[in-house]
């Protein structure tokens, strides 16, 4: 994601607050509508026009008019016309991509490296990530398409279960069952085993790039739990490449000391993250204007 692509998204963000709840739900399906189906076109393009239409319905609202009535009887038809006006970008997709699968590779990486006398069977990480990202992609498209459903001679928000949306269930269904397959069962002759000082230095090398990339985020909240797993996973997989470290670790907890440390400091972190927003969500519900900020 570009950076003046963020601006905008950010913006965008800032100005629907002034919608009001009704014309700030219709929009919000209208535009992720638009970017789950313009995922292969030039995303800075997508939030101008996207921010355009936001601006052009804020100044209708004031004006009495609702989103509704601003988009018609067929939003998606809106939506359609919109997308097609757009310039491709192949480079844009290639790069989520890419980003994707060497984002599940560095997750799926260091938990392996946690243990130094295992094997990381590189091939089956290849093949699980590509898999989990044309997963992805098909799932995304299906759950476009079930967005807005036909209604008379337009379109309007779809609520109720269809064919449609069931196929999007099997199809996630299937997704996940054959990742899982592919992840605990394939085994492919490409398997390294990283001990001692090169595996600390794998290890160092992802931290620094999943660190790199963590600073990069503007909104951190989402990702704190992976960041944490992430970080804990690696110092773990650095101090069972230290003896001494390693050793203390084995006396305390046993051969498996470093896998049950892992587990607990991420459930740890779970449990309390959990109470924090379910706290969130009860301040939200009891102040509706402080949880809308």
């Amino acid at each position: 994601m570009s950076n003046k692509a963020d601006a905008l998204i950010e913006k965008n963000n800032e100005l629907r607050e002034q919608l009001n709840p009704e014309n700030r739900k219709f929009y919000s399906d209208f535009m992720g509508y638009v970017r789950l189906k313009s995922l292969d076109k030039d995303e800075r393009a997508t939030e101008l026009q996207l921010l355009a239409i936001l601006q052009d319905l804020i100044d209708a609202q004031n004006d009495g008019v609702s989103a509704q009535d601003y988009f018609g009887k067929s939003p998606q038809a809106v939506g359609d016309d919109l997308i097609k006006s757009l310039p491709y970008n192949l480079k844009s997709i290639m790069q989520v991509a890419a980003g994707g699968i060497g984002f599940y590779l560095m997750m799926a990486v260091l938990p392996a490296m946690a243990v130094p006398e295992k094997d990381i069977d590189l091939g089956n990480l290849l093949l699980s990530s590509v898999w989990a990202m044309v997963s992805v992609l098909m799932i995304v498209g299906l759950i476009s398409r079930n967005i807005y459903t036909p209604v008379g001679k337009g379109t309007e928000r779809s609520t109720k279960m269809n064919w449609q949306k069931l196929l999007a269930v099997l199809t996630g269904t299937f997704c996940i069952l054959g990742f899982i397959l592919i992840f605990f069962l394939v085994k492919t002759p490409w398997q390294i085993r990283l001990a001692g000082w090169s595996g600390i230095a794998v290890i160092s090398l992802i931290m620094v790039l999943g660190l790199i990339v963590f600073l990069r985020i503007k909104d951190k909240k989402p990702w704190w739990g992976i960041a944490l797993f992430f970080g804990l996973s690696g110092f773990i997989g650095i101090g069972a490449r230290i003896p001494i470290i390693n050793h203390y670790l084995e006396m305390s907890l046993g051969k498996g000391g470093w896998g049950i440390l892992l587990l607990l400091l991420f459930t740890s972190y779970s449990f309390l993250r959990g109470r924090y927003l379910k706290k969130q969500n009860k301040a939200a519900r009891t102040n509706p204007q402080k949880g809308e900020r």
